[in-house]
């Protein structure tokens, strides 16, 4: 046993080894059965007439009743199923007794029929046994056959031939025992494997649902987070409204009842009035400060760079899978925040439907653009899909409204090679300056 077989394993194949004996004897019961009946039914046939103890017809009845007996027990009795080498070794014994007791009234051990014990040693090869065991299989059926054989028929012993059967019986039983041995082994090295294989297939599908749950967790948050984004601009735009509106109306109001005091006082000598100059700069300090801040909560904050977003995408994707990851962004000019709200979406749809549904092994994401059009494009080597019935998802659904959005289009293409997912989408030109009169 290799260090990669577990005790489990042995176990395994210990019990799969009595099933499996009690099987094939319980076949080889049921063709011995089939053999030894026609051949009773051909003697009573070829021998009519004559007295039952004809040569051999006595004991090819006896060998099918023991025949049918042990296919009965190795059928229904279930202590066959636990002790099936007990009752395989009695059914063998019994078998070669019966046989030589058959062969043993039908000529000497020059005469044809002497040759069925050499069919005795490889009924063995077949049975899942070990070493010790098969040596005493192969050895009970011979040795039971030739000690019946020469008991009944002593004179044979001084045959002139009988070193032949003998050299021919010893080479057969080593051939069974070594072919079957080599069985034994090749039995067992498939089932060990099959084991390992289950185990492996069972802990890919964990990792992969592990995977899958994992996606469908960070798909989940980020869609979060890209309402919490959108939900926390909208308050930003509210609240740059109203101090616009609250705010800027009070300043405003405050600077009218300014000037309205600098007419009032405009006939009073300066050192006798009010210090209007210094309250007129505090007004215009705190116009100030109000409109940078409406302007911080109108603008976005600056986002990183695109290929750096689209790294920190596919990072996690490359370190915790197979597929091979590539990206590539060639773009002239920064895009526009929308333009690159719907790239950053293109692939991160891409890169869903290729680690869960795909089975692809490499991705590779590209953009190109300049001052006039941007094109994004994810293509992966799975096993395609039918766009016509992918596009009633919510996933595509959603880019090809983007790129409407956008003025753009939405390309995919897919078969057995793969799939290609391409977002073309129109850049609003620069505002020319134009130069005055």
């Amino acid at each position: 046993m290799d260090e990669r077989t577990t005790a489990a394993d042995a176990r395994a194949f210990e019990q799969f080894t009595l099933e499996e004996i009690r099987r094939r004897m319980e076949r080889t019961a049921a063709v011995c059965v089939g053999l030894f009946a026609g051949a009773w039914i051909i003697g009573r046939i070829a021998l009519a007439g004559q007295p039952l103890e004809g040569p051999g017809r006595l004991w090819l009845g006896v060998l099918t009743g023991v025949a049918a007996a042990s296919w009965l027990i190795f059928r229904y009795l279930p202590l066959a199923g636990r002790r099936p080498l007990v009752f395989a070794l009695v059914m063998h014994t019994a078998t070669a007794w019966g046989a030589a007791m058959h062969v043993s009234r039908m000529g000497a051990l020059d005469s044809p029929f002497f040759y069925v014990v050499y069919t005795l040693p490889p009924l063995s090869i077949s049975l899942p046994l070990r070493l010790r065991a098969r040596i005493l299989m192969t050895l009970a059926g011979a040795g039971t056959f030739a000690v019946t054989y020469f008991a009944r028929s002593p004179a044979y012993l001084d045959h002139p031939m009988i070193h032949v059967p003998m050299v021919v019986l010893t080479a057969v039983t080593v051939i069974s025992v070594v072919l079957g041995h080599n069985v034994h082994r090749i039995m067992r090295d498939r089932f060990l494997f099959g084991r390992r294989l289950e185990r492996q297939q069972a802990q890919l599908a964990a990792h992969a649902s592990r995977l899958e749950r994992e996606v469908d967790d960070r798909s989940r948050a980020l869609g979060d987070l890209a309402t919490a984004l959108e939900s926390a601009t909208t308050e930003r735009a509210d609240v740059a409204r109203q101090l616009h509106d609250d705010l800027g109306q009070l300043i405003v109001g405050v600077r009218m009842e300014l000037a309205h005091l600098e007419r009032r006082l405009a006939d009073v000598p300066a050192g006798d009035g009010p210090k209007l100059d210094y309250l007129s700069n505090v007004v215009e300090t705190l116009d100030g400060s109000v409109r940078r801040f409406i302007d911080r909560l109108r603008e976005p904050r600056s986002l990183p760079p695109l290929s750096r977003s689209l790294e920190e995408l596919v990072a996690p994707l490359r370190a915790r899978s197979e597929l091979a990851l590539s990206t590539s962004v060639r773009l002239e000019t920064p895009l526009p925040p929308r333009e690159r709200e719907a790239i950053y979406r293109l692939v991160q749809e891409a890169l869903t439907n290729a680690f869960k549904h795909a089975r692809a092994s490499s991705v590779r994401v590209s953009v190109d653009g300049d001052a006039r059009r941007v094109t994004a494009e994810v293509v992966d080597d799975g096993r395609g899909f039918d766009p016509r019935i992918a596009a009633t998802g919510y996933g595509l659904r959603g880019l090809r409204e983007r790129a409407a959005a956008l003025g753009g289009e939405l390309d995919i293409e897919s078969g057995a090679g793969g799939t290609a997912i391409r977002l073309h989408v129109p850049l609003a030109p620069a505002p020319r300056l134009e130069a005055s009169a």
